[in-house]
């Protein structure tokens, strides 16, 4: 059932995003299957035969390694990347990662807690993918501008916090505790406490 739901869920994101080279840009991928080639620390290497030239060739050995090592049993909301130059790649990542000659998934930052699947629906029947489509298309629509404010809104949000939480530091140092001075009668001297001060 499971895997009859993902399909339905990520044929939703194909349809809403389209595809790149037959791979849909968008799938629901679970933590647990995301890895990526690094090449074994320290280097080991092994012979492989090369089918085209029928040379016996010394390759480096790869082991698979978490892309979300953070993240346990949890559904993560994938793009496709497709595969740049191979050049571009070895100057990026030089031999330590194997190039990725039919593209690969990266995670986004959206992943959802464990035991919630993308099929989960809310009271109204929609589903958690349904809900992803629709803030990307609003995020899709938005102009460079808008996303300006929206960065700019962030940071002065932040700065007032900072700002309020100086000035409640700062109240609380200055404090003073205070001490009922009634009847108080100013000029007049009595039982109540006087601060000095200028």
């Amino acid at each position: 059932m499971a895997s009859q739901d993902l399909k339905r869920e990520n044929d939703k994101l194909r349809i809403a995003h389209g595809e790149t080279g037959g791979k849909a840009n968008y799938i629901w991928e679970f933590s647990e299957n995301l890895y990526f080639p690094f090449k074994k620390e320290p280097p080991e290497w092994d012979h492989v035969a090369n089918q085209a030239t029928g040379l016996i060739e010394v390759k480096a050995v790869f082991e698979q390694k978490k892309m979300c090592p953070l993240l346990s049993r949890q559904w993560v909301l994938c793009r496709f990347i497709a595969p740049p130059s191979e050049t571009h790649w070895k100057n990026t990542f030089g031999t330590k990662v194997e190039y990725p000659r039919t593209g690969y998934y990266a995670p986004t930052n959206v992943e959802l807690d464990p035991e919630v699947a993308p099929w989960d629906t809310d009271a109204n029947g929609a589903s958690l993918t349904d809900m992803v489509i629709g803030m990307a298309a609003r995020d899709r629509d938005r102009t460079v501008r808008e996303w300006n404010e929206q960065g700019e809104e962030i940071l002065a949000r932040s700065e007032r916090a900072k700002d309020a939480e100086m000035d409640r530091i700062i109240d609380d140092a200055c404090y003073i505790p205070f001490v009922d001075n009634s009847p108080h009668i100013p000029g007049k001297r009595g039982g109540s406490v006087s601060f000095g001060g200028s």
